[in-house]
């Protein structure tokens, strides 16, 4: 041995080691190269599953009226039977399909408040983003709901969703916005006993200017935001004015839960369930000059999609202001503001804005208006009928409305007109 260094038998030693170690590490590289082979197999069989499954789904639900009983009770066995087969697949492989998937980033703002609470079971267990789609999700409040808000990250906890890879609850903007994919904006000033509109703007604007900020600072360019907190329309506006890195259409304020109300209304004037109503429109602020619209509507009977036709004494003297009016209704029937309600309509908006709206359906989303549809002006967010598919949305831009609903899209465009001076927005 030479000094300092190795025999001859102890550098061959090492080199056996080393030659040992180089085999096991490419042994390991292929193992793991076909373990990932394996798992996009097997999501590309669950992809086969689900789409025979809802294919079948579609042909019940367009021709079941016109089957036979034996023919329909053969479909209806298929598509059970495939249910049974995509949730086995999906106990068996679940895990193994969410290792390919990177988390979600998703903030709640006023996490700790009714519709946060109510949210937060929705997106956790994957009926918002995605069933094999893990997430991280933030919660942040204001330093004196800390005390409810860390009580909401425990129930997270304590449920074990195996999609929620961490939650972290906080009260800095810097942490909660960090790197996010979706910031849902339910925190605001609430709108107290005698307070005016313009009341409502000068305390709600400096909170979504705060947002807008941390948006800009903390998020990711492509990140998309749903404002819920109202006045929604114009705090989605006063927010997108400050977080200018992220394009106008990744912002959007609630108008599902407008929309929901309406069609649940209309179903049950029509005596059908509302999975069988679709197209139910709302036009502008989501406010008591929002403006129901039924004129494109349609409902499934016996397989076959037609117009809703309703009396028109009906649609101007019931259904418009029973949905204008539907908020208040409830407040004053359970002496707070919708909660659960809100939080489906935010899961429903957020399902359809990231995986697409069904073929053949508009749904109704505040988006920012360029002036280019249906008269509105411009620079104002506005509920208009939209599609979406690949994570975007697209205005539907040619239907036929009447004058009668114009007159009230020109309403309920006025106000918006007028909730962008009074927050100091006009250019």
């Amino acid at each position: 041995m030479s000094d300092g260094g190795l025999s001859t038998e102890d550098t061959a030693i090492l080199v056996e080691k080393l030659r040992t170690l180089r085999t096991k590490i490419l042994s390991d590289q292929v193992t793991i190269e076909n373990q990932k082979k394996e798992i996009i197999d097997k999501n590309n069989a669950l992809a086969r599953i689900h789409k025979d499954l809802q294919n079948v789904r579609k042909d019940l639900l367009s021709t079941g009226g016109a089957l036979t009983e034996t023919e329909f009770r053969s479909a209806a066995r298929k598509y059970l039977n495939g249910i049974r087969e995509e949730v086995d697949y999906l106990r068996q492989h679940r895990c193994a399909r969410t290792l390919i998937k990177e988390p979600l980033r998703v903030v709640i703002t006023g996490a700790a408040g009714q519709v946060g609470y109510a949210l937060v079971p929705l997106l956790a267990s994957g009926q918002v983003l995605g069933f094999d789609q893990p997430l991280i999700i933030t919660l942040l409040e204001i330093p004196a709901a800390v005390k409810s808000l860390n009580g909401v990250a425990m129930e997270i906890e304590d449920g074990a969703y195996p999609l929620v890879e961490a939650v972290i609850p906080t009260t800095e903007p810097s942490v909660a916005f960090k790197n996010v994919d979706y910031a849902i904006l339910v925190g605001g000033f609430p709108r107290g006993v005698g307070m005016e509109r313009k009341d409502m703007l000068a305390k709600n604007g400096p909170i979504f200017q705060s947002m807008g900020d941390a948006l800009q600072k903390y998020a990711k360019e492509t990140c998309k935001v749903l404002v819920v907190a109202n006045p929604a329309n114009t705090n989605c506006l006063v927010c997108s004015r400050h977080a200018i890195k992220i394009p106008r259409r990744n912002f959007a304020a609630l108008t599902r839960l407008d929309q929901n109300r309406a069609t649940a209304l209309l179903a049950r004037k029509l005596g059908t369930p509302t999975r069988k109503v679709a197209n139910v429109i709302i036009w502008g602020n989501h406010s008591n000059t929002q403006v129901p619209d039924v004129s494109n509507a349609v409902v499934t009977v016996d397989g076959v999609q037609k117009s809703a036709e309703v009396e028109e004494k009906w649609v101007s003297g019931e259904f418009i202001p029973s949905v204008q009016q539907r908020g208040k209704a409830v407040l004053e029937a359970r002496g707070s503001s919708s909660a659960v309600s809100a939080a489906n309509a935010i899961k429903d908006a957020l399902r359809d804005w990231h995986f697409g709206t069904p073929e053949g359906e508009h749904v109704a989303l505040a988006v920012y208006s360029d002036g280019s549809y249906y008269g509105v002006a411009k620079d104002i967010f506005f509920s208009f009928p939209v599609t979406c598919k690949n994570g975007t949305y697209t205005v539907v831009s040619d239907l036929k409305i009447g004058e009668s609903v114009r007159n009230l899209i020109k309403k309920s465009e006025q106000e918006l007109l007028e909730e962008r001076h009074e927050a100091g927005l006009d250019k």
